[in-house]
């Protein structure tokens, strides 16, 4: 279970941090809440306690796990489906689960279509969205030891990396 001041990586939204514990009063119910501050946007949400398993919020990953993502982003990039909207729908479904290496999985496959045939706009708004995600993942990770442009540089070579190897 989190705690007041544990960071947190939350679903499409990204890395936050539990700022406190609440209870309200709904109805005749006393609920608790998390209440997490998202930094990107500085939202706060309110999360109820008993719905923590099926936000997907979780603990960031590890400095290892980093070398994880830099290993998928290395390997070539597939295309799941040649039609765009079918496509979108399952980057976005690998999104909502919350799971930092399908994330990379996107990153990876969006770069090799940017390469391959081209982004739609859609396509290269979500690629922005992802690269965003992780690299706010990364940096926290690493306790703000990378500034996030080193960390864009870095996942960039390990793209390029792989293209130059297929």
């Amino acid at each position: 279970m989190f705690q007041v001041g544990d960071k947190v990586f939350y679903p499409m939204q990204g890395v936050g941090e539990i700022e406190g514990i609440i209870k309200k009063d709904l109805g005749e119910m006393q609920t608790t809440f998390f209440s997490i501050k998202i930094y990107k946007n500085q939202m706060t949400l309110l999360l109820p306690v008993q719905k923590i398993d099926e936000s997907k919020i979780r603990a960031l990953i590890s400095r290892q796990d980093i070398d994880k993502i830099h290993s998928i982003l290395k390997t070539r990039g597939k295309i799941l489906s040649r039609k765009r909207n079918a496509r979108y729908k399952q980057y976005m479904e690998k999104l909502k689960t919350g799971d930092t290496f399908k994330m990379t999985e996107v990153l990876r496959d969006l770069s090799y279509i940017r390469e391959d045939t081209g982004l739609t706009p859609r396509e290269k708004s979500l690629m922005d969205r992802v690269t965003d995600l992780i690299v706010q993942e990364i940096h926290f990770s690493l306790d703000e030891e990378m500034e996030k442009d080193e960390i864009i540089q870095d996942l960039k070579q390990h793209m390029a990396a792989a293209i130059e190897n297929n």
